[in-house]
C-alpha cells in the first residue's frame, strides 16, 4: 500500500470513529437541564377542564326497564328518547323514570312523560354525575310495556395544560396526574388528581438564565452579587423532588396571579461583585483602591437588559458614572405569557404575539428521542473499527514497485 492511501484509509478511519463518538455523546441526552443552572420558569397552568366536543352513547331500554348510568367524569348526562325509527304503537309512548343513587336506592318519585312517535330525542331529564336514571317504556295505548331507545350525552371533563396561549391535552380518560407532568409541578401543589373545574400553577417549560455569572461563596454559603449586593438565591422544589434555581434577574408572575421573585432577601453589602475584573473573588473587595459599583451594564441586574419590576412594568438598570442606575419605569403589554390574552405568548419585547395553536394530546416537556442517534453513534463505531481491522488483515497487495 502506498504511503498516501494508507494515510487516506487512517484519516476515514478516524472520521468514522469521530462520528461515532459524537453520535453517542449527544445519545446520553447531554441536552437535560443542568441542576447548577440558573432557570427562568415558564408558567401556564394544569386544568380539569369540561371538553367542547359530547360523547354520545345509545342505550336500549328492555320492556322490564333498565337502568341508565352516569357515572364518567363530567357535571350531568343528558337523556333523550329517539323514536325517530319507526315502531309498532301507533299512537305514542309514555316514559316512567326516576333518578337513585348508584346502588338503585334513594330514588325519587317517578314521572311520567308522554312522547309522540317521530318526535325526534326529545329530553326525558338531565341526570347528575354519580346517579343513575331508571327508565321503563309503556304504549299509550293500554299502557303495554315496550322497548324503546334512549341516547346518553355528556361533555367529559378531560386534563389539559394551557401554556404560551396553546392548549393541550394531557389525559383524554380523567384528570389524573401522570407521572411525566410532576417536574412542572411545585412541591406545595403536588397532587394526583386535579378536582373537576380545577388547575394547579403548571411550569411548562424552562429558559436559561444569565444570573450565574455573579454566583459568589459568602459565609459558607452560595449566593448572588449585584452591584455590590449580596442576596440569597431563591430556589423551588417541584413535585418530582427536583430543585431549580431561578434566576435573579426577573420576577415571575404565576398562574394564578401570585409573583415569584428571582431576586432572594437582602443579605449584605459589599464593595464589589466577582463580574468586575478588578474584584477580588475570595474577598469581594476591590484590587485597587479605586472603588466602582460597575465599569459595564452587565454587572448590573438584567445585565443591561429591561426586566420587569412589576405587573406589566419594566425598566432597565445601566451603568452610569460606575454607578448601577435604574431607568424610568415603562408599561409594557406583557411580563408572562398568563399576561396575553388566549392564542399570545409575552416575547422578549414584552409584547403579546400570536402563537402557534399547540392543541393535541401528550405530554408537556417531552424529552427529545436520541435513539436514532444512539443507533447511528454505535454504527459509525462499529463501522471504524472494521475498516481498521480489515486493512490491517487485508493490506493492499502488489506492495511497492
Amino acid at each position: 500500500m502506498k504511503q498516501s492511501d494508507r494515510r487516506t484509509w487512517i484519516a476515514l478511519a478516524l472520521l468514522v470513529l469521530l462520528l461515532g463518538v459524537v453520535g453517542v455523546y449527544y445519545s446520553q441526552g447531554f441536552a437535560i437541564t443542568n441542576s447548577d443552572l440558573f432557570l427562568k420558569p415558564q408558567w401556564g397552568r394544569l386544568e380539569c377542564a369540561e371538553d367542547s366536543i359530547p360523547v354520545i352513547s345509545v342505550i336500549k331500554v328492555e320492556k322490564s326497564g333498565s337502568s341508565v348510568y352516569c357515572s364518567e367524569l363530567t357535571n350531568e348526562c343528558t337523556v333523550k328518547l329517539d323514536t325517530s325509527e319507526p315502531r309498532w304503537w301507533s299512537s305514542g309512548i309514555n316514559v316512567y323514570y326516576s333518578v337513585c343513587d348508584m346502588n338503585g336506592e334513594n330514588c325519587g318519585s317517578e314521572i311520567k312523560k308522554g312522547f309522540d312517535e317521530g318526535q325526534v330525542q326529545d329530553v326525558i331529564t338531565s341526570v347528575p354525575t354519580g346517579k343513575k336514571l331508571w327508565v321503563e317504556c309503556k304504549k299509550t295505548i293500554f299502557n303495554v310495556d315496550v322497548e324503546c331507545d334512549v341516547s346518553k350525552t355528556l361533555y367529559p371533563y378531560k386534563l389539559y395544560a394551557y401554556y404560551g396561549g396553546a392548549k393541550k391535552l394531557i389525559s383524554g380518560e380523567n384528570c389524573d396526574v401522570p407521572n411525566n407532568a410532576l417536574s412542572g409541578l411545585l412541591k406545595e401543589d403536588k397532587t394526583n388528581t386535579i378536582q373537576k373545574g380545577l388547575w394547579e400553577n403548571f411550569v411548562y417549560d424552562w429558559v436559561y438564565g444569565s444570573g450565574g455569572v455573579n454566583v459568589v461563596t459568602y459565609n459558607a454559603r452560595e449566593v448572588y452579587c449585584s452591584a455590590g449586593n449580596i442576596y440569597e438565591i431563591v430556589t423551588i422544589t417541584m413535585a418530582d423532588n427536583s430543585i431549580k434555581k431561578i434566576d435573579p434577574t426577573s420576577n415571575y408572575i404565576k398562574a394564578d396571579g401570585s409573583e415569584l421573585k428571582g431576586l432572594g432577601d437582602f443579605i449584605s453589602k459589599v464593595e464589589c461583585c466577582p463580574s468586575n475584573p478588578r474584584c477580588d473573588p475570595n474577598t469581594l473587595k476591590w484590587t485597587d483602591s479605586e472603588s466602582k459599583e460597575c465599569e459595564y451594564s452587565i454587572e448590573c441586574i438584567g445585565a443591561g437588559n429591561k426586566v420587569c419590576t412589576d405587573k406589566k412594568t419594566a425598566q432597565q438598570q445601566t451603568c452610569v458614572d460606575n454607578k448601577c442606575k435604574w431607568s424610568e419605569p415603562s408599561t409594557v403589554q406583557c411580563c408572562s405569557n398568563t399576561d396575553c390574552e388566549d392564542g399570545k405568548v409575552c416575547d422578549g419585547d414584552f409584547k403579546c404575539v400570536l402563537s402557534e395553536d399547540k392543541t393535541g394530546e401528550g405530554s408537556v416537556n417531552e424529552p427529545f428521542n436520541f435513539l436514532p442517534i444512539y443507533i447511528l453513534g454505535i454504527i459509525a463505531l462499529i463501522g471504524g473499527m472494521l475498516v481498521l481491522i480489515s486493512k490491517k488483515i487485508n493490506p493492499t497487495k502488489g506492495g511497492k514497485k
